[in-house]
């Protein structure tokens, strides 16, 4: 789990200590939110993110699908849908602790799915 690269803050206002931050991993790029923030461009930070308002969260596929669709529907991606909202598919690395690898991030959901290798998830926002 590598930390991530703080490359933008960007204040809620200038005198909050809200901020939505941009994080950029080996893979990937998104746009999270941080209270109270006290990173700058260029900082390091830890790879956990909080998935905020998770509007969906399930397996990608159904097991009696054929091995190749499966494969298909399980392939990790990260999309922006929205000024902070995201949707995507990423794999499960710890059940147990809800913990989610997409595209270099990895996401604390709580729970996910009993079962399942993969979730393709909606999310609200992200939380530093």
């Amino acid at each position: 789990m590598r930390d991530l690269l703080v490359a933008e803050v960007e204040r809620i206002d200038p005198t909050s200590e809200g901020a939505f931050v941009t994080l950029n991993s080996e893979s990937g790029q998104l746009v999270t939110f941080c209270y109270p923030c006290a990173c700058d461009a260029g900082d390091h930070v830890g790879n956990r993110l909080h998935a905020d308002f998770v509007v969906e969260l399930q397996s990608p596929y159904f097991e009696d699908w054929p091995a190749a669709e499966r494969e298909l529907a399980a392939r990790q991606r990260l999309d922006r849908t929205g000024t902070h909202s995201y949707s995507g598919c990423g794999q499960i690395i710890a059940p147990r602790n809800g913990l989610v690898q997409v595209c270099g991030f990895v996401i604390d959901f709580g729970e996910v799915p009993s079962g399942a290798e993969f979730v393709e998830f909606e999310v609200t926002r992200f939380s530093l």
